[in-house]
Parts: C-alpha cells; sequence; structure tokens
C-alpha cells in the first residue's frame, strides 16, 4: 500500500524514498495499550477493525502501524487477532504505570475528579520522563491501609474505617485528623497543625475554601486540599 503524509489523521508516515513507514511514539503506545485492553475486557484478541474503531483510525492506517509494530517484534498477528509479543507487554505495562501514577497524583494530590485525571494523564503518559514519575510517586506515597484502592471516593459519609475527607465535614462540627494523603503535601500541611491526632473544628464552609479551627488558631484551606485530609469523629 502506497500512501504519502497528506492524511492528516494518519499515525503512520512515509519516512524515505524507500516508501517505510514510521509511528509517532504516543500513537504507538495507544495502540499497545488498546491490544493489551480489548484482551483484558473481552477475554479475545482484537482485530485490526476493533483497534481501528477504538481509537477512531481508519482501517488501512491501522493495519499499517500493526505491521510496522510487527516488525518491531511488539505484536504477532495470528488466526486469533492481534497479540501483544513479551517486548509489547512490557512496553504496555511501563505506560499503564505512568498513567496510575499520573492519575493518582491529579486525583489525590490536586483534587481533580476521576474523568478529569484520567483525561490529563493519557495526555502526559506518554511525554513523562521516568524519573518525573518515580519522583510523582516518592511523593504520593502509600496511603492508608483503610483506604488501598481509593483515596477520595466521592462517597460521603463514614466508610467501613469510620474515616471521611475533611472536605465533607459540615460547619460546626469538631473531627480527629487521622492520616494526610501524600508525604509532600503532609509537610506542608504540618507547619499549620493539621497533623495526624490533631482535633479541628470546622468554623466556615465557602465555595472553594474551608475555614478550620487548629490549635485555637483559624486556618483558611482550600477544598482540594481538605479532600487530602482524612478525619474520624473525636
Amino acid at each position: 500500500m502506497n500512501r504519502d503524509n497528506s492524511d492528516a489523521g494518519s499515525i503512520c508516515l512515509k519516512t524515505g524514498e524507500d516508501n517505510s513507514y514510521s509511528m509517532d511514539p504516543a500513537e504507538r503506545e495507544d495502540l499497545l495499550l488498546a491490544v493489551g485492553r480489548v484482551k483484558a475486557r473481552t477475554g479475545s484478541q482484537p482485530d485490526d477493525g476493533d483497534l481501528a474503531d477504538m481509537l477512531q483510525r481508519s482501517l488501512p492506517d491501522i493495519q499499517d502501524c500493526l505491521h510496522i509494530l510487527g516488525e518491531a517484534g511488539e505484536i504477532v498477528i495470528t488466526d486469533e487477532g492481534v497479540c501483544l509479543t513479551q517486548t509489547g507487554e512490557a512496553a504496555a505495562a511501563a505506560v499503564m504505570k505512568k498513567h496510575k501514577v499520573l492519575e493518582t497524583f491529579f486525583e489525590e494530590m490536586l483534587g481533580m475528579d476521576r474523568p478529569s485525571a484520567h483525561e490529563q494523564a493519557c495526555t502526559l503518559e506518554h511525554h513523562a520522563s521516568e524519573e518525573t514519575i518515580s519522583r510523582l510517586n516518592d511523593l504520593i506515597g502509600s496511603p492508608p491501609p483503610c483506604l488501598i484502592g481509593r483515596f477520595s471516593e466521592k462517597k460521603h459519609g463514614h466508610s467501613s474505617c469510620g474515616c471521611r475527607i475533611l472536605a465533607d465535614c459540615v460547619e460546626g462540627e469538631r473531627v480527629c485528623i487521622t492520616a494526610v494523603k501524600g508525604c509532600g503535601r503532609g509537610a506542608r500541611l504540618a507547619d499549620l497543625g493539621i497533623i495526624p491526632g490533631e482535633e479541628v473544628t470546622i468554623r466556615h464552609r465557602m465555595a472553594k475554601t474551608l475555614l478550620v479551627q487548629v490549635k485555637g488558631s483559624d486556618i483558611a484551606i482550600s477544598a482540594e486540599i481538605a479532600k487530602t485530609v482524612l478525619v474520624e469523629s473525636c
């Protein structure tokens, strides 16, 4: 198949006089992830049509790109469909790790909702360096045992361990801090007296700010930060 790069939607571009094609790195990673996700979701290997629909690309374009991935040893095409090789699985897993770290950072540290955090992670997962991901992972730290799997579930009231996030408290309520999510943010909040074991009284709720009293002093914190503070009734 001879196609040139006049197709603006193409992810495989002709690169030389030998009519060979190359792939945009981000699109390559998306294609590898798509193969793995279809397999995980359906239990079956996707075909080229499945991948074209999932990625909203033309079938000829996907076929060209699958050919490139096959030559790179990242996929094989069998009668059952497109299969990731060990090399392809490793590449897809590396991108997924970046995605998970970025999504967790946006959601738990910055207070973004899950859809927005997911969208931003999808954009940046292809460009973040390993060092950046490692540093973010260290910053996020490990959640308390009662929160493993999800820290900032958008559920109000008590969880199975009796904990809530500070952002869910009402005016006049007095609560005790049990944990602060994120080692980097925890250090900064500690300077304000917001540390595990400390009592906090909710003085006033505003649209994007929470006024709390800690050790006799009134402190204004953002709603995003309030989502990272885990509390329980005193």
